[in-house]
């Protein structure tokens, strides 16, 4: 390990989108139609944790944001720039394809696309949603300011134990209701991410320590996710072997050990790459990885989009088959990606261009 990074969060945050990276493969891999045996089985079978990455990466990204700058505009202009620009031409082709030769009334029709359009849909259950988890994140967004505030109003740590608390607590009203249950148990993650970096920015200002004893907080600390991360995983593990499948749809038992299992399983995968980072030649694995990563967002909307669609028209069960389909899909996604990101550079230098001339 390098000596600037000297604290785990640091090491987090140096491989933040390679994290994502990992995580939107992760959750491809769940949603492939692959037929996948013993170990493998398993691993696919919780890839939904992958999202829980996200909210994790999300929290701890967000605070580092406000603590920026607390200007509540240029945070959301921010957010709306990441999401609004890939995800509003996607939802309305999806919208268009899907609503083509329906019967459904117009007033259900219209319904349908303003709950996808203005991020309603998953809240109010309105049925023919492209996918919760770009909602709840939009809705997420908008409550961190709160968040933030909150969490940075807090003087004792167990203030903030009780705010995770209650955001665990929250998730008692929804149980066995699957759909929103899925959205409001991922928020104890993202508060976890949020806390993570607020505990850091208060030690790093507290805290004047030797490198010795920063390396040796570090393992640690270190060892400490490491072993909650092996609790998270003994439990969720045999929740899946013990339980009936409904019932950990219903307690939120697929997600809430995600609460341990995500900081550790992203410290030792920081480790990992450190580790490759140091090899020539197996260290170019880190680039496509990285770019995985920055295309993150786009590749969940494709392949979402492709493993609903594309099965209805080719017939896609053999894993060769899936294995097509999911690097067309993230291939296509890294393009939307590029494609988007284009046009927007093009469009902001247009209005600098047109500033710079009135001026």
């Amino acid at each position: 390990m390098k000596e600037n990074e000297n604290t785990i969060l640091k090491l987090v945050c140096k491989w933040r989108t390679e994290l994502m990276g990992i995580a939107i493969l992760w959750v491809v891999l769940f949603h492939a139609g692959f037929q996948l045996r013993g170990a493998l089985d398993t691993i696919q079978a919780i890839g939904y944790g992958g999202v829980d990455i996200f909210f994790l990466l999300s929290g701890i990204g967000l605070y580092y944001s406000l603590q920026k700058s607390e200007d509540m505009i240029p945070f959301y202009k921010r957010r709306a720039r990441r999401l609004f620009p890939s995800y509003l031409p996607f939802i309305f082709v999806w919208c268009i394809y899907m609503l083509h030769g329906s019967e459904w009334s117009a007033d259900t029709m219209a319904r349908i696309v303003a709950g996808n359009f203005f991020m309603t849909g998953w809240i109010a259950d309105i049925g023919v949603q492209f996918n919760w988890y770009v909602q709840v994140i939009f809705w997420v967004y908008l409550l961190t300011p709160l968040f933030y505030k909150v969490i940075t109003a807090t003087s004792k740590r167990w203030q903030r134990i009780a705010l995770l608390f209650w955001s665990l607590l929250l998730g008692i009203a929804f149980w066995y209701d699957d759909n929103h249950l899925m959205g409001v148990s991922r928020l104890p993650i993202f508060l976890v991410g949020m806390m993570w970096a607020h505990e850091c920015t208060l030690k790093s200002r507290q805290e004047a320590v030797t490198e010795k004893t920063t390396k040796r907080k570090f393992w640690q600390k270190g060892g400490i996710l490491i072993f909650l991360f092996l609790i998270g995983m003994g439990i969720l593990l045999s929740c899946y072997y013990s339980l009936q499948k409904e019932t950990m749809w219903g307690f939120g038992l697929w997600w809430y050990p995600f609460l341990l299992i995500a900081p550790g399983m992203c410290f030792l995968l920081c480790l990992l790459f450190e580790e490759i980072e140091q090899i020539k030649g197996v260290k170019r694995l880190l680039k496509p990885l990285r770019l995985i990563g920055k295309a993150s967002f786009e590749i969940y909307l494709i392949h979402l989009a492709a493993f609903e669609i594309v099965p209805q028209y080719i017939w896609v069960t053999l894993n060769k088959r899936w294995l097509v389909l999911v690097i067309a899909s993230i291939l296509v996604g890294i393009a939307y990606h590029l494609l988007v990101e284009g046009v927007q550079k093009i469009v902001e230098n247009h209005n600098k261009k047109v500033q710079n001339e009135r001026q």
